[in-house]
């Protein structure tokens, strides 16, 4: 009777697509949002009926952004459903030439790319945090990174190099220094930077990949 609509996971037409909320870590975007929208045969292209923004800090990963998004989407269905039904939303179209898009993640994305601009790659670690979890190769295995921050823009040592320091362990981004705070051994268990520390300085100046 009403038709076929979709809550999307972004601020419309923005992000199009299956991974909207990761996207928006990506891009370092400050708010995503949800979108109610009509279905159409082209993907998260019709019109919109109703929309909502949530703010995103600048460290939130994936995991932490989606515990807030969980009751925030409640809250928004719960207000706009009946309001839908009543007949009160008007539609409105989408501006396609503000389109872009959050395609499906994949394995092969979370190999983290090291020669991007360091905001980008934090934006990746992020992104995949806590689950799948980007990856780095350290001596042919994989060594997940999930919480890092931008130190600043030195270049003082050959890319991908890790350093393990008593302050913290760091990592050479092809612009910049990046501070990781949480990572993951092979094998092992989620370790804090000062764990690294304390158990594997010998790592220190290792080139990761």
């Amino acid at each position: 009777r009403f038709g076929a609509y979709n809550f999307h996971g972004s601020v419309l037409p923005s992000l199009r697509g299956a991974s909207p909320l990761r996207y928006s870590i990506i891009n370092r975007d400050a708010v995503t949002g949800m979108t109610l929208m009509k279905m159409v045969l082209a993907m998260d292209a019709g019109a919109m009926y109703a929309m909502r923004q949530l703010a995103i800090a600048p460290d939130d990963t994936y995991s932490t952004l989606l515990e807030k998004f969980i009751p925030f989407t409640t809250t928004f269905a719960l207000d706009v459903i009946p309001k839908l039904i009543q007949g009160q939303l008007q539609p409105q179209p989408q501006d396609e030439t503000k389109v872009t898009f959050a395609p499906l993640i994949k394995k092969e994305h979370e190999r983290l790319n090291l020669t991007l601009p360091k905001t980008s790659l934090l934006g990746w670690i992020l992104a995949l945090a806590d689950e799948p979890g980007g990856y780095v190769l350290l001596q042919g295995q994989p060594l997940k990174l999930f919480h890092a921050s931008i130190v600043d823009d030195s270049m003082g040592f050959p890319l991908g190099t890790l350093l393990i320091k008593k302050e913290g362990v760091y990592l050479q981004a092809s612009d910049g220094l990046l501070a990781i705070h949480t990572l993951q051994l092979s094998g092992k268990t989620k370790m804090q930077a000062i764990q690294l520390y304390h158990g594997y300085q010998r790592l220190d100046g290792v080139i990761v990949q």
